[in-house]
Formats: C-alpha cells, sequence, structure tokens
C-alpha cells in the first residue's frame, strides 16, 4: 500500500473527517461513475447521489474491514459502491 493510501486508511479507521474528504475528493467522480452505470435508468439522479453518500458512510464505519492484502482501498470503495448500487437497483431506489 502506498504511503498516502496508508495515511488515508489510517486516518479513516480513527474517524479522521480531513481522511474522509480527502477519499471523497480522489474517488468520488469514479463512485458516482460507477454507480451511475448501475441505476441509470433505474432511479432518480438524486438517489444515485443518495447511493454515492451512503458508500462513503459505509467506509467511514467499516474501514476496519478493508484488508490491504487484497487490493486497494479504491477498489474496496468501488466494491461497497458496486453492492450499494446493486442493492438500490433492486429496491428501485
Amino acid at each position: 500500500m502506498e504511503k498516502s493510501e496508508e495515511w488515508l486508511v489510517r486516518g479513516m479507521s480513527k474517524q479522521n473527517p480531513a481522511a474522509l474528504e480527502a477519499i471523497m475528493d480522489l474517488y468520488a467522480s469514479n463512485i458516482y461513475g460507477l454507480v451511475h452505470r448501475i441505476l441509470q435508468g433505474v432511479v432518480s439522479r438524486e438517489d444515485i447521489e443518495e447511493c454515492v453518500s451512503d458508500v462513503f458512510a459505509a467506509a467511514w464505519n467499516r474501514t476496519e474491514e478493508y484488508e490491504p492484502r487484497r487490493g486497494s482501498y479504491k477498489t474496496w470503495l468501488l466494491i461497497l459502491a458496486k453492492y450499494k448500487a446493486l442493492d438500490g437497483e433492486r429496491s428501485g431506489g
């Protein structure tokens, strides 16, 4: 894990708001893009944005579940996003 990612993960695990802000700045567009691809035409833009927010909330509360040996933090966030979006798709929003 590269040093900056290590700082972010450590900050998220300590629930440092600066780490959350940095994570959002770095990965929001990737997460939005994935969620949008899954949910477009199924839910409103506001629901997509809410799903993206839910991904960051889940990361904030579940960072201890991240396992660096299994992949990057970005990959872990995208997996969270995928499953949040699929849950939203099944429920219709």
